[in-house]
């Protein structure tokens, strides 16, 4: 799934497309002070309004994160051989650099216990760490070719 995909998903649920009380105005807010308001002067938003404030967004800088704080991921690691499997504790973002969301993983590992591991998710996702389990067999059945 696509930023915008998973933006737009996001954006549709919040604004409960096909069921909504969000509309736009069509007309000047002027008319509200003289009362000439009618049910016409409004648009209900729709998908094509939510994919356009997506792209507002988007082409502004918002950032998509593909996984969201308690959800569990998969991290192929060197040291175990194997799969460890994490949660998300949080994101952070370094005002220092480009934005790009850092992550932070707590897992059970074999040999260390329980650990952080912090990150550029940009770097680590569908190479160390993966959102579904199988995903992660693959990348470790793939490494061990």
């Amino acid at each position: 799934m696509t930023e915008k995909e998973k933006l737009v998903e996001i954006l549709s649920r919040y604004f409960q497309i096909g069921d909504s009380y969000a509309y736009n105005l069509t007309r000047v807010k002027e008319v509200f002070a003289i009362g000439t308001m009618i049910l016409e002067d409004f648009e209900e938003f729709d998908e094509v309004t939510v994919a356009d404030i997506a792209d507002h967004l988007l082409a502004n800088g918002v950032i998509v994160p593909p996984c969201k704080v308690g959800d569990t991921v998969y991290i192929v690691d060197g040291t175990t051989d194997g799969i460890v499997e994490g949660k998300i504790t949080h994101f952070e973002f370094n005002i220092y650099t480009t934005p790009r969301e850092w992550i932070t993983v707590r897992g059970n590992y074999p040999f260390f216990g329980e650990l952080e591991v912090k990150n550029r998710i940009d770097l680590l996702i569908g190479k160390t760490l993966f959102l579904t389990r199988g995903e992660a067999e693959k990348a470790l059945a793939e490494r061990s070719k």
